[in-house]
């Protein structure tokens, strides 16, 4: 009776199940937009769109939630029933409510945080997650993100960085500190980012620096054991600095694609800010 009632089942989300494809614009422009996140909140996975826009998704729940969203625009959210095949998806710009800095003289203090020498051996890459994001925190309550440094893999990799304030009621990341797009494409093993162009203002003694796997082919991994069925995981593959002592606080959260955070509990993230600050 139990092999007869999964058979019904799974004959019947085989049935449910369809592929999806089209564009996505900016509203405003018509240019493409590229390498949005594409989420199926039910399904609990997703994908980005290609460099000019395009998405593919297949085996799509027709009862499930497709979720568009991409720094600097407004998130977008449809039931998968309602896509057609080619449909084109626009986003609309965000008008962005951050505070503007001024970057002068005056930020003539800089301190580093999480500082490391080397990337060590142990390395966190993706299957089902879309962002990491590890907590800093800052004894300066006013000052300008700098620079980061990022020690991952050697391997080609394109990818987004994302700040995030922390969530007053739940800890957790919560609002963009940047309304810019932050794209980093790199093949080193230290990358270190240039973040004053930004003008990235951190006014708290804590925040998040994040980062978000892009789901395109430039950055899969391939992999194949024996006779099992072909991994396909995602860089940047981002070294990871594991804990020793499981009583020391976690600070480290994955994002998932019903786009909750969790924390993980294997150790924090080698990434290393450096921020300004006034005499």
């Amino acid at each position: 009776m139990k092999i007869f009632i999964c058979l019904i089942l799974f004959f019947n989300v085989c049935k449910a199940q369809s592929s999806l494809s089209g564009n996505i614009i900016n509203n405003e422009t018509k240019e493409p937009v590229p390498y949005v996140s594409i989420a199926l909140l039910k399904q609990n996975k997703g994908t980005n769109s290609d460099q000019n826009g395009k998405f593919s998704i297949s085996n799509s729940v027709i009862e499930d939630t497709i979720l568009f969203s991409s720094v600097g625009y407004n998130s977008l959210k449809m039931s998968v029933k309602s896509l057609e095949p080619g449909i084109i998806i626009e986003l609309a710009p965000l008008i962005s409510e951050l505070d503007k800095i001024i970057l002068d003289r005056s930020y003539n203090k800089t301190i580093r945080l999480n500082d490391f020498y080397t990337c060590g051996i142990n390395y966190l890459t993706t299957k089902v997650s879309a962002q990491v994001a590890q907590l800093f925190r800052c004894p300066i309550s006013n000052s300008i993100l700098s620079s980061v440094t990022i020690c991952k893999s050697g391997a080609d990799a394109i990818f987004r960085l994302r700040i995030y304030d922390v969530d007053s009621t739940t800890n957790l990341p919560g609002k963009d500190l940047s309304d810019s797009l932050i794209e980093i494409n790199s093949g080193k093993r230290h990358t270190v980012v240039n973040l004053e162009p930004y003008k990235i203002h951190i006014n708290s003694d804590r925040f998040f620096i994040a980062i978000e796997w892009l789901m395109i082919p430039f950055n899969e991994n391939h992999e194949k054991r024996d006779f099992s069925a072909e991994n396909i995981s995602y860089n940047p593959l981002v070294a990871l600095r594991k804990n020793k002592n499981m009583d020391l606080e976690e600070t480290t959260y994955l994002k998932d694609f019903h786009q909750k955070w969790y924390k993980m509990r294997l150790g924090s993230l080698l990434i290393s800010p450096v921020l300004k600050y006034r005499d």
